[in-house]
């Protein structure tokens, strides 16, 4: 596989982050594993410069050797989703960046987003399970 020079990398970058601009439907239809090497990789989500970029870019792909092949790969599924948007005769539908669903139990919501979100790390998200079953629980045990 070729390697992406700067004008490439910079083109890609600015179609992510139109994508992203716009709510991010193309983005969303990737895994999670895909958009999490774009949003590393690529960085289109940040708000950064061109020497912080290529900064960012080269600690990134230091701190893991494989980012850079499943970027390319993931990029490559994002540009057939594109091409397929393209070529359909209806425009592509506009949705929020945060598709959320829903479901009711009771008097619970419970209630799903499907973006990645970045900032959000494993620990983070573990940490959230695990104070919602707290809170859970106590709700469920009566007060002595």
């Amino acid at each position: 596989m070729p390697r992406v020079n700067a004008t490439e990398y910079q083109n890609r970058r600015a179609a992510l982050k139109s994508d992203w601009d716009e709510g991010g439907t193309l983005i969303r239809r990737l895994s999670a594993e895909q958009q999490r090497a774009l949003h590393d990789y690529y960085l289109f989500a940040q708000a950064v410069d061109s020497a912080e970029l290529k900064t960012a870019r080269a600690e990134a792909v230091q701190n893991d050797p494989d980012l850079t092949l499943r970027a390319r790969l993931a990029y490559r599924s994002f540009a057939e989703l594109r091409n397929k948007d393209r070529q359909k005769s209806q425009p592509v539908e506009t949705m929020s960046r945060l598709t959320r669903v829903s479901t009711r139990r009771g008097n619970r919501e419970i209630v799903v987003f499907s973006e990645l979100h970045s900032a959000t790390s494993a620990k983070r998200l573990a940490q959230i399970l695990v104070q919602a079953a707290l809170d859970q629980r106590r709700r469920k045990t009566p007060d002595a």
